[in-house]
């Protein structure tokens, strides 16, 4: 077997970043390296869930994909393992780091001898793709209606047209001091989190 790891630190949060692989859209824009497209047919994200799809190549040629989650753990892991050949098993986990994420990928692949002679290839095309997912994080824009920490509507009555901020629900609960230390600096003061994420319990 052979291992290729890497890691990035992407400005956003956790929430943000697995919500760019959770969501079959935007994952289908920045899966791959640079040049390539995907067509999914199946994305059952969940445990023991399925993931087909084809890669498109950048000289046309297609390379059909096939995946089963074996791990999911919002916003913190995904874990897969690749059933079609080249067989292999990848990790993906998502930590805090200052005021970003850090991404660590970690792949295994069984058949060592194909994977050390094409190893300058899949190392580069690692680093693309992690390249895509910071670009597709960065360009999605945070909705002042939409929770910046989990993606879900945050009721917010300050944000809607016409409403009165001092009847939102915020004003009658306590925030959870965690939960707002989470907020990116860029959404601070700017867009409210949710009900959920304003009174989840503290984070170890």
């Amino acid at each position: 077997m052979s291992v290729f790891q890497h890691s990035r630190v992407i400005p956003a949060n956790p929430e943000a970043v697995f919500a760019a692989f959770e969501d079959p859209m935007r994952l289908a824009r920045w899966w791959g390296p640079a040049g390539f497209t995907n067509t999914f047919e199946t994305f059952e994200f969940q445990p023991g869930g399925t993931w087909r799809f084809t890669m498109h190549g950048p000289d046309g040629t297609d390379y059909p994909n096939q995946a089963e989650f074996m791990e999911i753990l919002p916003p913190s892991r995904v874990r897969l393992q690749h059933v079609n050949l080249p067989r292999f098993e990848l990790s993906l986990s998502l930590e805090p780091s200052g005021d970003g994420t850090l991404v660590t990928w970690v792949g295994v692949f069984e058949n060592q001898e194909f994977s050390e002679n094409m190893r300058t290839f899949l190392e580069g095309a690692n680093e693309q793709n992690l390249d895509r997912l910071v670009e597709e994080v960065r360009a999605t824009p945070v909705s002042k209606f939409i929770c910046p920490l989990c993606g879900q509507l945050n009721d917010c009555l300050g944000a809607q047209e016409g409403g009165d901020p001092s009847k939102c629900w915020c004003n009658a609960i306590n925030f959870n001091p965690t939960a707002l230390a989470r907020v990116p600096p860029e959404y601070r003061n700017k867009i409210c989190i949710c009900r959920q994420c304003a009174t989840e319990p503290a984070r170890p």
